[in-house]
């Protein structure tokens, strides 16, 4: 027998519309009844009886023993007859609390909206040639086109790029001339530790560390140090062999909650029209290699992608991408006298020769760094993928020329070496743009204080797909969500820093609908 629940699929109850609530038919008591015997599988019970009482009547039973079968018969029936009814009666009350789900239908809190995202596999892969990177991003891009389909909003699109649009359209009372403002968050997760099989664990905080409970030979934790500030709040991280995902999932529930908040609970704040986009490979540097801003529609727009509660985000790294490639030769070492030549010897050289002191690890604030993330190879051939990251152009200008002349350098280490290097722009620091349309940061901030929250204008040590749109002509400033120790098996998030995002995001609205 199905309980209630089982009736309302987990999908059903995320899709679900207040306010297109179905307004289910009143059942009689007798269809209650006969629901209730098909819900417990006897709608047949008579008819398989009546032969039965037919082939085993008293004139059939000739033998001495025909009181005793008669009377066991009949106490058969009776207890099948009192069970029948109890269970009928039950069937009924499942039918009546299903019946009348309109007015108590769950709301999807934002705790188990943000669970339910992490479950999708969507890490993007930066060797991929595809768009998107991975295919779990496109998973969780219908699974959103649905959702949002389901809220009513307007112009819902998955793109064949498996990017999502969607609008809520002007509150009935907005009188102004605003074409919208936007909201985005890109889908995939990192590809820098594990991102499959995400097992969320829930910690009401307390104090000190939190060991998680994998891996079971040397469980992961996370430090007080970087705790200490959400004593009392609860905590959601994972199991602690694989990233969280609340980057940027976080940020899709965050604008998700807030959606179905203006269109139930908040129904007052008047608005403009709002734009909302989900992009994919942002972890990737290929977040807005297929955004619109013209489908978009928006004048200005805002990433729910940041960290730490209160944190605002207007300015960002310079980002280059650089690979150093190395070729040898290849020969069967028993034959190798002074024919070999290992590619690995000279790339293993310009890796130890990058400057330690300009490295991820001993930089911090608006420092930069070079950062070599990847390095494969073997006898013929090796690579190492670098990224390269300043707020400044000059001092970009000086790594890139480092990294050159450092190349050349192992070049002439290693003569037999083939070594050649290139690099790409991956994003540019946004606050030139943001400095152009002050009202986009200034409001952000007005709507953060509005929310309880106080803000603090900080640069990014990273980037965001605003970063790019800024330069598409979308300013696009950053709003935290709450991820901390983000790319690493020790990543988590509050709940509360959440919370204080959704009412910065509603905030957002009604300042916007007000200007």
């Amino acid at each position: 027998m199905a309980e209630a629940a089982d009736l309302l699929s987990d999908e059903a109850v995320d899709d679900f519309s207040f306010d297109d609530a179905p307004s289910y038919p009143q059942v009689s008591f007798s269809e209650k009844m006969k629901a209730g015997l098909v819900n417990l599988g006897l709608s047949g019970l008579k008819d398989k009886a009546e032969p039965l009482i037919k082939n085993v009547g008293v004139p059939a039973i000739k033998n001495r023993y025909a009181p005793l079968v008669i009377l066991i018969l009949g106490a058969c029936c009776i207890l099948t007859t009192l069970l029948a009814f109890v269970l009928i009666a039950f069937g009924i009350k499942q039918v009546y609390d299903y019946t009348n789900h309109s007015a108590t239908f769950p709301k999807m809190e934002l705790q188990d909206r943000f669970i339910a995202y992490t479950k999708f596999s969507t890490q993007s892969d930066d060797d991929s040639t595809t768009s998107p990177t991975t295919k779990g991003q496109c998973v969780l891009a219908s699974h959103l086109h649905g959702q949002l389909t389901a809220m009513g909003l307007k112009g819902v699109e998955l793109t064949a790029d498996c990017l999502v649009y969607a609008t809520l359209p002007a509150h009935p009372d907005y009188a102004g001339s605003c074409p919208g403002v936007g909201f985005i968050a890109h889908m995939d997760t990192a590809p820098d530790a594990p991102g499959d099989g995400v097992v969320p664990i829930v910690t009401k905080y307390a104090g000190g560390d939190i060991t998680l409970p994998l891996p079971k030979d040397a469980p992961s934790v996370i430090p007080a140090a970087a705790l200490t500030k959400y004593v009392g709040n609860t905590i959601i991280s994972s199991s602690g062999n694989t990233l969280l995902g609340a980057d940027d999932k976080a940020g899709i529930a965050i604008i998700m909650d807030a959606l179905q908040a203006l269109l139930t609970t908040n129904k007052d704040i008047v608005h403009p029209p709002l734009q909302v986009a989900f992009t994919t490979d942002e972890e990737v540097g290929r977040g807005a290699d297929h955004f619109s801003v013209a489908r978009f529609g928006a004048v200005a727009a805002y990433t729910i992608d940041g960290g730490t509660i209160g944190e605002v985000e207007a300015e960002n790294f310079n980002a280059v991408g650089a690979e150093a490639t190395f070729s040898g030769v290849s020969i069967h070492p028993g034959s190798a006298y002074e024919k070999m030549v290992n590619s690995m010897h000279a790339a293993a050289a310009f890796v130890d020769a990058l400057p330690w002191d300009h490295s991820p690890r001993e930089s911090r604030g608006r420092e930069g760094f070079v950062h070599a993330v990847d390095v494969a190879g073997n006898v013929a051939s090796s690579r190492v993928k670098l990224i390269v990251r300043s707020f400044e152009d000059v001092e970009m200008q000086t790594y890139l020329d480092g990294l050159h002349t450092t190349l050349a350098q192992i070049a002439a280490e290693y003569p037999l070496v083939g070594c050649t290097i290139t690099n790409h722009t991956q994003y540019r620091n946004m606050k030139p743009e943001i400095d152009a349309h002050p009202e986009v940061l200034q409001r952000l901030m007005d709507a953060a204080t509005a929310a309880g929250v106080t803000p603090t204008e900080v640069p990014i040590r990273g980037g965001t797909d605003g970063a790019r749109l800024s330069f598409m002509g979308l300013p696009t400033p950053n709003v935290w969500t709450g991820a901390e120790l983000m790319h690493s098996v020790t990543e988590f998030v509050p709940v509360e820093s959440m919370e204080a995002a959704v009412k910065t995001v509603l905030e957002l609205a009604r300042v916007w609908g007000q200007a």
